[in-house]
């Protein structure tokens, strides 16, 4: 219940209210996610609601089709936040390893997304060393500064959207594969988890995991969702392919 309730809150279909953990249901609303789509949020009566003859509902989402003003994507946060960095040499953090973005792997976690050598053409790259107090991994963005490497800390969730640019600049994106089940559902193998923050929470509550609730994996969408969906993942430099 703790994951469904996480879901509809990322999503802005409920609002917590209060410091006890209580939710209340927001006025109704309908969200545009892209210029053909959006999520209807918010309590509303499906049967007298303006929308409710192409409304389809996807997980735990509220889907409607339609004409909308598309949002205004954000700027990622190499673009906004660089100036505003703490930067020092890439030498004081000690032993690093640096992203390899030609790797097949999507996730920081696996061994074989890492290389001992920080590669020559990328301007802008990404690293991680470990932390001695906690031995878990830290993340850095690298920038090039002459002839020396600069570095500046950031968290996972900022390093793993940067892991996903920097594969999609190297001609290497990661790509999911959609595949129909029947007329009205399809299912892809997408780890919510590590999608950029802007796309995540739209994402969750549209699919509905494969096995447990909480499931970050595999995950199922209704058919009139994929569109959508692949052209949401298309923006932050996902593939995706229908099999």
């Amino acid at each position: 219940m703790k994951a469904i309730y996480g879901r509809l809150i990322d999503a802005g279909d409920i609002l917590l209210a209060g410091e006890e953990g209580r939710c209340v249901a927001r006025s109704a609303m309908l969200e545009p996610i892209t210029a053909d789509a959006a999520l209807a949020l918010g309590f509303f009566e499906p049967a007298t609601a303006d929308f409710a003859d192409s409304m389809v509902t996807s997980g735990l989402g509220a889907f409607v089709p339609g004409n909308f003003e598309a949002p205004t994507p954000r700027a990622p946060w190499w673009e906004t936040d660089c100036l505003f960095m703490a930067w020092g040499r890439a030498s004081d953090y000690g032993e690093l390893q640096y992203v390899n973005p030609r790797s097949r792997r999507w996730g920081l976690v696996n061994s074989d997304s890492w290389t001992e050598e920080h590669l020559g053409d990328l301007q802008f790259s990404l690293a991680r060393y470990v932390d001695v107090a906690s031995g878990q991994p830290r993340y850095l963005a690298v920038r090039r500064s002459g002839k020396h490497k600069l570095a500046s800390r950031i968290d996972r969730h900022m390093a793993q959207e940067l892991f996903i640019h920097l594969k999609n600049e190297s001609a290497n994106p990661i790509t999911v594969v959609f595949k129909r089940i029947d007329d009205f559902h399809s299912k892809v193998c997408l780890p919510v988890s590590i999608l950029p923050s802007q796309i995540s929470a739209t994402i969750d509550v549209l699919s509905w995991p494969i096995g447990d609730v909480s499931a970050d994996g595999n995950r199922i969408f209704r058919t009139e969702t994929v569109k959508t969906v692949k052209e949401l993942l298309l923006l932050h430099g996902i593939k995706a392919l229908q099999g």
